[in-house]
């Protein structure tokens, strides 16, 4: 789904990284290979959501993570923590309130879901007939 969303845009990369990678995939593990490929100029920034930031705390190594990527919170529309000790960015994006588990129990209750996501990935799951009851 991913790579067809970015297939129709040249900023976006879709990386299987993880996917390839044996056991279990850490945030701070990826941003480790990341930073390490000769092709990596600067910091990688990494994107989480202010439901995530609370919890950021508790993730492997965050302040390796801190270290390794540029972090920005974008809002997810919950109450973010007061103050989050790492450098941050926090964006001030307009709230969008679809989750992919929504998107998911539409899909297989027979409600309407086609507007909710992009075009591309509309028609992978129609195709394929994903998250049917």
């Amino acid at each position: 789904m991913l790579e067809a969303v970015a297939a129709g845009d040249p900023t976006l990369l879709v990386d299987d990284l993880e996917l390839r990678r044996q056991g279990v995939s850490y945030t701070v593990d990826t941003l480790r290979v990341i930073a390490a490929r000769p092709d990596c100029d600067g910091k990688p920034g990494l994107l989480i959501g202010d439901d995530q930031a609370e919890a950021f705390g508790r993730w492997r190594e965050p302040d390796s993570i801190a270290a390794l990527a540029d972090l920005v919170i974008a809002g997810r529309g919950v109450d973010a923590p007061p103050t989050f000790p790492w450098p941050h960015r926090r964006l001030g994006n307009a709230l969008f309130p679809v989750s992919s588990s929504m998107v998911r129990e539409r899909i297989a209750s027979g409600g309407a879901w086609r507007r909710l996501i992009p075009d591309a990935v509309r028609k992978l799951i129609e195709e394929r007939g994903w998250y049917r009851a």
